[in-house]
């Protein structure tokens, strides 16, 4: 995250967000097949966040837990088998248990992406859901999603795109002649200057299945 006197930009960029060894859904039984699966992307989150718990309720009304997990800024978790409906994250602070996010899973979503970040009141968060399926978000492609306050361009390579506050697109970064990919951020200020936030390279590798920017 770069800070600048009079603009903060959190932008997030996922590429080939693990969706497993190639050929592995197709070779997955029916029943696997139809179970769904989230995997938790915390944007950042307090420095004494504690140990967190990503629970639902059965039809008892008896709490489920699904998985544990103490993240830190930024954090993604492993692929976690879920029902759709409503999920909660529990977190006990000062011998205190109480819900700090509600994730609410559609039916019919494989593979779904929660997006956390802080929401500003307690300790709670506001929460994204990303269907990769729908944005067409697949091996080799890169996942760009703007939550600053300003329209952004994005340079990956040779390919850039410019996104609106909020958005969230899909792009295929193409390397330079030397196999290295420029990670570029800017924006245009309240004069109409560019502004550049990021600037790195980012080397290209076939073997590479996963990586998080945060910008």
């Amino acid at each position: 995250m770069i800070t600048h006197p009079s603009f903060r930009l959190f932008l997030l960029v996922i590429h080939v967000l693990a969706f497993g060894q190639p050929g592995a859904m197709a070779q997955a039984d029916e029943e696997k097949k139809s179970k769904q699966q989230i995997r938790l992307i915390f944007l950042s989150c307090p420095e004494d966040t504690g140990e967190l718990k990503l629970v639902s309720k059965n039809e008892d009304e008896a709490r489920v837990v699904h998985h544990e997990l103490k993240p830190r800024a930024p954090f993604i978790s492993d692929w976690i088998e879920v029902p759709a409906g409503s999920l909660f994250l529990a977190e006990q602070h000062n011998e205190k248990t109480s819900s700090v996010g509600v994730i609410t899973l559609r039916p019919g979503i494989p593979r779904a992406i929660a997006l956390l970040k802080p929401s500003g009141k307690g300790r709670t968060y506001t929460v994204e859901i990303l269907d990769p399926s729908k944005l067409d978000f697949k091996q080799g492609t890169t996942l760009v999603a703007n939550f600053s306050q300003r329209t952004t361009g994005v340079t990956l390579g040779t390919n850039k795109l410019s996104l609106k506050p909020g958005e969230c697109k899909v792009m295929e970064p193409a390397a330079e002649s030397n196999g290295m990919y420029r990670a570029m951020v800017d924006y245009t200020d309240d004069e109409g200057r560019q502004i550049l936030t990021y600037d790195r390279y980012v080397k290209r590798s076939d073997q590479g299945r996963q990586f998080l920017l945060l910008m």
